[in-house]
């Protein structure tokens, strides 16, 4: 896969997270706005400002991976997050 900044050729490698007590780490991603109002970053307050919540990656539950792609230059990352297979 091409980066989308730079063009060159992407890593591909599976996308996972580290178990913390009995709860998985999650990805968040929100809106620049979200942070402009000092919201304490969860679940319900993201999604409630129009941010989202992935449950990706593998960790000792799951038994698909979730891909992901890595450019080394632009430290660009790209990130499946809904599993297709």
């Amino acid at each position: 896969m091409k980066c989308p900044v730079c063009g060159k050729e992407m890593e591909k490698g599976e996308t996972f997270h580290l178990m913390r007590g009995n709860w998985g780490e999650k990805l968040f991603w929100a809106p620049d706005e979200f942070f402009e109002k000092n919201h304490i970053a969860t679940k319900r307050t993201v999604e409630k400002e129009g941010g989202k919540v992935f449950s990706i990656g593998r960790s000792i539950f799951d038994n698909e991976p979730r891909y992901s792609w890595y450019c080394r230059d632009c430290e660009m990352v790209l990130i499946e997050t809904k599993n297709k297979r």
